[in-house]
Parts: structure tokens; C-alpha cells; sequence
């Protein structure tokens, strides 16, 4: 039979209310005798006590959970970056709860019902809903801490990467190798489109966004339409159109635009005669920094936080070389990774 607190307090000989004051970390646990405390410790192991989690949950309000929502995890992205925020949630104490979306705006609201249901103290968001969705209400009537990762929301808390520097080094690159225009493919509610605009208005490129739900007969007509005699730059940050948008260039051989791709350590990267460098994201770093934010909201409650919180110090430029080197690194570790019996 499970031990209780009872059998904790009963063999020890003191009341229920005083071992369940110690093991909860009481702010008041601190007037508790040391040989108390100790036979206390004794009971727990001799009677291999675990605490129920629906009872802590009830006497504290806490259920020690951090709900994470996103649209899926078959795009490796995603799966690092998920993996990432659950190792570092469980080395502060907290269990992460998944729900996906699918990538349909209409599963959000259901996505985010089955986590606030289940009393999660804090939501990391990967999702974009718009102002006025049922899923962004829920969102702003929710009563616990919300972390947006790499999107500003006013309304939430935020962590950001700060890409204006390595965007303006790529965009001085393109304006020296003579472009005249560059595109950008990137999720719609990121930093990205407005980071980019603004370092291409400083060197004076025309600059354009393509959307990121462009199919296959949309990416041939906008190359056919690019077809101008100048010379282009892109610059893509999401797998799905920067693969389709790579692999269509060879259909028109008489164009030959230089692109640069973000990569980071959850980017495995086709080689590609047109990427002429890329954009380094510290993801990983990204994720711990967040998740351990949020953690230290919901420890300290009434401690004033940033809310908007930008990321300075981990974008880098890599040439191509630099690139694919850190490419084939990147393949030789997932070829390390141990299973089971290895």
C-alpha cells in the first residue's frame, strides 16, 4: 500500500500538518526542530513515500507543469527545439506538456483548451494567432505567465533574437556582389520580414516578401516573373520553401540569384551551388534562456520582469565554407547520438 502522510506523521510522531509544512517547503518550515526534520527525511525513505500530484497541486496551486504549443514535430526544427525545452524544464523541476496544432489555425483553440484544462503554470507559444482569434482570447484571458518565442506580442512576454546586425552584413553583401532586389521567405509572424526591410532600405535594395504557402506552380511563376536581366538575393528562414525554392532554381538555368539560408543547430541543409553563406541562430541557446525565464515567473511571482526581452549576442554570418563545414559537423554529432543497446 502507497504511504501517506499520515503513516509520515504517525511514525514520527508529529502532525500531518507539520510534515506536509516541511516537505512542501513551507515558508514557515524553517521553525521546524533539525532532529524533526530529520526523522521526517528517515520516514520519507524507510517508508518510500512519493508525494500524490494532484495533492500538491491542490495544497500549493502549482501542478509544477509548462505547457508548450506548436504546430508539429515532424519538421526537425521543431523537434530539437521541443526536446531542447523539455530537457531544460525538467532540470528546473518542472514536466513540459506538448499539445500541436497540425499547422491548422483552427486546431489552435483546441490545442490551447487541452493545456489550460490541465492547469499548466506557464505556456511557452510557438504559434502565430491572429488579434480577434478565439485562440488569442484564450491566450489573453489566461492566468498564468505566456513566453512567445522569437515574436513580439505587447500583450505577452517575449524572447527574441536581435538579427539586425547579421541581416546588415548580408545585405551589404548582396548590394557589393550587385544586386538590385532581394526577396525573403520567412514564417509570417516572426522577426524576420521586418528586420529584413529595414536592412535592405539602408543599402538601398528593393525588397520584397514571398509568401511562405507559395506551392509548386506559385514558386515557377514567381520565377518566371524574376526573370529581369538583374542579378537577385533571397534570403529564406523555414525548411519547406527554402528546399522547394532551391530545387525549382534548376529549372531556369539562365538565372542565378545568390542566397543565403538561416541555419542552426537544428538545421540539417541540402548543398546548393546558389547558397553563397548563412545565417547562424543560437536555437538552442535560445530555448534554454527561455524556458529557464519562464521558470523564474512562475518561482518568483513578484519579482518585476523585462517583457520584451532581445537576444544580442549569438547571430553570426557564415560564409559558404564556414557554412557547410558547420553542416558536416552537425551530421557527424546526430550520427553520435546513442540508442538503446548501442
Amino acid at each position: 500500500m502507497k504511504a501517506t502522510l499520515n503513516d509520515i506523521a504517525q511514525k514520527v510522531g508529529v502532525s500531518k500538518s507539520l510534515v506536509s509544512m516541511y516537505l512542501n517547503n513551507h515558508r514557515l518550515s524553517g521553525r521546524i526542530a533539525h532532529e524533526t526534520k530529520k526523522k521526517i527525511d528517515d520516514a520519507v525513505r524507510e517508508l518510500n513515500y512519493h508525494p500524490s500530484f494532484a495533492a500538491c497541486a491542490l495544497s500549493n496551486g502549482k501542478t509544477k507543469t509548462i505547457g508548450m504549443i506548436c504546430g508539429g514535430i515532424k519538421n526537425p526544427y521543431f523537434a530539437y527545439l521541443v526536446e531542447d525545452a523539455m530537457e531544460e524544464a525538467v532540470k528546473g523541476g518542472y514536466q513540459l506538456l506538448l499539445s500541436l496544432t497540425r499547422w491548422i489555425p483552427e486546431a489552435e483553440e483546441k490545442a490551447l483548451e487541452n493545456l489550460l484544462n490541465r492547469q499548466i503554470d506557464g505556456l511557452l507559444c510557438c504559434i502565430e494567432p491572429d488579434e480577434g482569434s478565439r485562440a488569442y482570447q484564450l491566450l489573453s484571458n489566461a492566468s498564468i505567465p505566456i513566453m512567445f518565442i522569437n515574436r513580439k506580442e505587447t500583450n505577452f512576454y517575449s524572447i527574441c533574437t536581435d538579427l539586425g546586425p547579421v541581416l546588415d552584413i548580408t545585405m551589404k553583401q548582396f548590394s557589393e556582389s550587385g544586386c538590385s532586389k532581394v526577396y525573403g521567405c520567412f514564417y509570417r509572424k516572426s522577426l524576420w520580414p521586418e528586420t529584413f526591410r529595414d536592412s535592405s532600405r539602408k543599402y538601398g535594395l528593393d525588397a520584397e516578401i514571398l509568401s511562405e504557402n507559395l506551392d509548386e506552380n506559385g514558386i515557377r511563376e514567381h520565377l518566371r516573373n524574376a526573370q529581369d536581366g538583374n542579378r537577385h538575393g533571397y534570403v529564406f528562414n523555414g525548411y519547406r520553401m527554402q528546399t522547394l525554392m532551391l530545387r525549382h532554381f534548376s529549372e531556369f538555368p539562365d538565372y542565378q540569384p545568390d542566397v543565403v539560408v538561416g541555419v542552426d543547430d537544428y538545421s540539417l541543409l541540402e548543398e546548393s551551388k546558389y547558397i553563397i553563406g548563412g545565417i547562424y541562430t543560437d536555437s538552442p541557446s535560445l530555448i534554454h534562456c527561455t524556458v529557464n525565464r519562464l521558470i523564474s515567473l512562475l518561482e518568483n511571482p513578484g519579482k518585476p520582469e523585462q517583457k520584451h526581452l532581445l537576444l544580442k549576442n549569438n547571430p553570426v554570418f557564415l560564409t559558404r565554407e564556414e557554412l557547410f563545414r558547420h553542416q558536416k559537423e552537425l551530421r557527424e554529432k546526430t550520427l553520435r547520438i546513442p540508442f538503446p543497446g548501442w
